[in-house]
């Protein structure tokens, strides 16, 4: 979660998210570039030793917000991204989270930000159906993007058996 209030500038620089995906997925040579910034002068980039990468099987977006860096990640054939519409798909992550956390089959780090924004979120029911649920805010100004995303990644963990 990238909060624009501890931000210089109060913005997100979103060129610092990408380049921090593709160190992420890609890895650095040992001077520091990521594939993106290749130099010709650079004997590791030239030889295409880029280390420190996880092996990220899938990012999954919100395509509303992130297309345009999903995108330029895309150009560089780093990982599987998957983008998760806000209508249909949303709906059927923030359900299924709901039942995993209501059975115990979720587990998390203890992590405080995580904790908070689902504290942050309740259950807002599809009309006319009772399986589907959406986390919506308790209020205008609580944040539940840590439990949105990590309803998103888990949807996507059980979906490809990882």
């Amino acid at each position: 979660v990238w909060d624009p209030r501890r931000l210089p500038g109060r913005r997100v620089d979103f060129l610092e998210v990408e380049r921090w995906l593709e160190q992420l997925c890609g890895g650095q040579c040992a001077n520091g570039h990521v594939r993106s910034e290749r130099r010709p002068d650079c004997t590791p980039c030239t030889a295409n030793a880029f280390q420190g990468a996880f092996n990220v099987v899938q990012i999954v977006y919100d395509p509303y917000q992130m297309e345009a860096t999903a995108q330029r990640l895309r150009r560089l054939h780093l990982t599987w991204l998957w983008p998760c519409d806000q209508a249909a798909a949303r709906w059927i992550c923030d359900s299924d989270f709901h039942k995993y956390v209501l059975t115990k089959r979720l587990a998390h780090n203890g992590d405080e930000l995580l904790r908070e924004h689902v504290l942050n979120a309740r259950a807002k029911l599809q009309k006319d159906e009772d399986s589907r649920m959406r986390m919506v805010k308790k209020a205008p100004n609580r944040k539940i993007d840590a439990a949105v995303a990590a309803a998103m990644a888990v949807e996507r963990a059980m979906y490809l058996n990882i």
